[in-house]
Formats: C-alpha cells, structure tokens, sequence
C-alpha cells in the first residue's frame, strides 16, 4: 500500500520515540502470554487490541482516516490498563496524559519494555512539543 508522506500538510500523523531504553524481550513475552490464563483477558484482547489494530490498519491500506484516532486510542488505552509492566520505566504518567488530554495516543514496539514507542496524534505539532524530552520524528502525516 501507499502511503501518505511525512512530507503532507496535514496536522495528523505517525511518529516514534526513543525510550533510551533497552529490554529483555523473553520476560515480556511470558508475561503476554501467562495474561491469557486470566478469565475473559482473550474476549477483552481481541475487541480492544485486535479489532482495533486491524481497524487501524484498514484505515490505512484504504486512505480513511476518520475512525483512526479512535482505534489508535482504544488500543494505546488497552495497552496501558492491561499491559503497563511492558511499558518502558517512566512512560507510564506520560502514556496516561496523552490519553487524557487526547494530544497524542502511543503504542509498544515489539514485546515492550524499551526501544521505540510509535504514536498517533491529531497534532503533530503539539504533541512534539509535549513529548519535547525525548527523540521525536515523525514517520509520516496524513
């Protein structure tokens, strides 16, 4: 698929962090997985992690971008209630307040626990100037 450019005078788009962070993945991993023993985690991972991913990727493939802020919210929001431990040390307030405020929406690269953070906001702009402390680029806008 094509898509848009980091270049397009749109105010919304696609950008990563650099947690400075490096973690051990297996650990990660084990955690992800003993979360299915609880009751009800897959009904809850598939409608509020799965269904919104590919949503947002349809959102992508076919150049409809509406209904994109509110999938990429859902599952950054699904990803702090459920998977806060893999959240890099010290992402944890910063992940809340971009919820909270709607200025930018994030989501773990990779099992979590360090590297990169991929986020979504509806003003690059603003959400650069929040995230000032950390390596900021943007990926592409739409």
């Amino acid at each position: 698929t094509k898509l848009p450019s980091a270049e397009s005078v749109s105010k919304s788009g696609f950008f990563i962090i650099d947690s400075g962070k490096s973690a051990d993945t297996v650990d990660f991993i084990k955690k992800f997985k003993n979360l299915f023993n609880e009751n009800g985690f897959e009904d809850s991972f598939q409608k509020n992690f799965i269904l919104p991913t590919n949503n947002c990727v349809n959102s992508l493939i076919n150049h409809e971008f509406n209904s994109l802020p509110k999938n990429f919210k859902t599952l950054s929001g699904f990803t702090l209630d459920r998977f806060s431990p893999m959240i890099p040390k010290g992402f944890n307030k910063l992940w809340k307040k971009g919820l909270d405020n709607e200025t930018y929406f994030l989501k773990l690269c990779g099992s979590g626990g360090g590297g990169y953070l991929i986020g979504f906001a509806q003003d690059l702009h603003k959400a650069k100037n929040e995230l000032s402390n950390y390596k900021f680029e943007i990926i592409f806008k739409l």
